[in-house]
């Protein structure tokens, strides 16, 4: 999810919580709380003029005042808040979406790009940047490599051929059987390396298409526990899909795990 949604999305609560700020305010009794906290418990006094630092003492058969006033008090401290938040958000929000800094690289022209060492970068520039950096791919079996994807290269199953359009389709920067060095100096290649330009971090996706095998599902584990030793877990930057004899691969559901994550 990109910033901007996120912020929409809290303006959205933020909006949500005045108009319930306010349908307290409307209702709410005259005057204030006072709360006085003595050795015997604690008593209610209701201050209904400024003038007046004591208020009327509220009995015990009143708690409903109790917590009405108690609500106003809530309410009119959330509002002020909510409302300084709000402005500011609308005030970042407008920026944002004309010109962010980020952008001022993409728009000062390729002649002056290549004289400059940017210091931010717009998620779309980042992305092309990883997408055309050279990396070490698995070279183990290339014939096994037939199916071409929209972005012309070869991967080796029909369901990679899926998932390499989906990310494709989605505008997700990926690469294919990407060379991993892992801590022991080790190395894997992932099915596909995605890279979340917002978070500016790499997300793993392993895609085990023979779980109906005995020996390919105890490597399947052997190589999810392998991840996990090197700090990579599932939901957090590693994803995993499952196919069987039974069982084929969900490209929609998979799309809207992968929006939710990235």
């Amino acid at each position: 999810m990109k910033l901007q949604d996120e912020l929409l999305i809290r303006k959205a609560s933020l909006e949500k919580a005045l108009l319930a700020a306010k349908k307290v305010l409307d209702h709410a009794p005259e005057g204030k709380l006072r709360i006085s906290r003595k050795k015997t418990g604690v008593q209610f006094y209701h201050v209904k003029n400024p003038k007046d630092t004591h208020g009327r003492y509220i009995r015990k058969e009143q708690i409903d005042l109790v917590k009405r006033l108690a609500a106003k008090s809530y309410a009119s401290r959330l509002k002020r808040r909510a409302t300084r938040e709000l402005r500011v958000l609308n005030e970042y929000l407008t920026i944002i979406s004309d010109k962010s800094a980020d952008t001022v690289f993409d728009e000062i022209g390729e002649t002056r790009r290549n004289l400059v060492t940017p210091i931010l970068l717009s998620e779309s520039r980042r992305a092309e940047i990883w997408e055309n950096e050279e990396f070490v791919s698995n070279s183990f079996h290339p014939e096994e490599k037939k199916y071409e994807t929209h972005r012309g290269e070869l991967v080796r199953s029909k369901s990679e051929l899926l998932i390499a359009n989906m990310y494709a389709e989605l505008g997700i920067p990926y690469r294919y059987e990407n060379e991993l060095i892992l801590k022991d100096g080790g190395r894997m290649f992932p099915d596909f390396t995605l890279f979340d330009t917002r978070r500016r971090k790499l997300i793993y996706h392993e895609h085990f298409g023979m779980m109906d095998d005995a020996v390919y599902w105890e490597n399947a584990i052997r190589k999810i526990e392998r991840y996990q030793k090197n700090g990579i877990f599932l939901g957090i930057n590693l994803i995993v899909t499952f196919e069987g004899r039974n069982t084929s691969l969900n490209v929609r559901e998979l799309s809207r795990s992968i929006l939710s994550l990235i």
